[in-house]
């Protein structure tokens, strides 16, 4: 399946503007989704049957929602942030991230078992970081103390002239520096 165009979106949406930005979806052979927008509104489209239709995947009834380009890491460690867009803006870095679908009252719905048997940096705000470590007990994470990810990486990428390689290796560094913690499960 191919990533979604602006064609596609328009014959999902007719009135979606050709300015329209298509800022996140999964790589190819995992369940695809995008998130889309113009002017104020933010829609979601997903593939069913090689074609892009309005909505969100299916919830799996015993699994929850499928997390954000689950499947498709190819490292033992991935980033978990709180946004499609923050998941997208580390994938162009050449990084393996993900988030959940909806908001923080979503997170109970997401199927946190596709991160099973891999390392997880928690990079989001402190409140919402100990609300995923809820989630996140079956898994060593680690908390990462850089700020929001967006505006870290924009202060990298002024910094480092938007050298992508440079700005990589600044997360990396940043994620081995930070201990990794060994979260019990919840009641335990």
């Amino acid at each position: 399946m191919q990533a979604p165009t602006i064609d596609d979106l328009q014959k999902i949406f007719p009135e979606a503007p050709e300015n329209a930005r298509i800022y996140s979806y999964p790589a190819i052979g995992v369940t695809p989704w995008a998130v889309c927008e113009w002017q104020h509104r933010r829609v979601n489209i997903h593939c069913r049957a090689a074609h892009w239709v309005a909505g969100i995947p299916t919830r799996s009834p015993d699994r929850g929602w499928p997390l954000y380009m689950a499947g498709s890491w190819e490292t033992s460690g991935v980033f978990l942030v709180a946004t499609e867009r923050e998941a997208s803006a580390l994938q162009r870095m050449g990084l393996d991230a993900t988030t959940w679908h909806g908001g923080p009252s979503e997170m109970q719905w997401a199927d946190w078992g596709s991160l099973d048997g891999i390392g997880v940096m928690v990079w989001m705000s402190d409140a919402m970081a100990r609300q995923a470590a809820r989630h996140l007990w079956r898994h060593c994470y680690v908390p990462a103390s850089a700020g929001e990810p967006l505006q870290w990486l924009k202060s990298a990428w002024e910094r480092h002239q938007g050298d992508s390689g440079k700005i990589r290796e600044d997360v990396l560094w940043m994620a081995m520096e930070a201990p990794p913690l060994a979260k019990r499960a919840v009641g335990a």
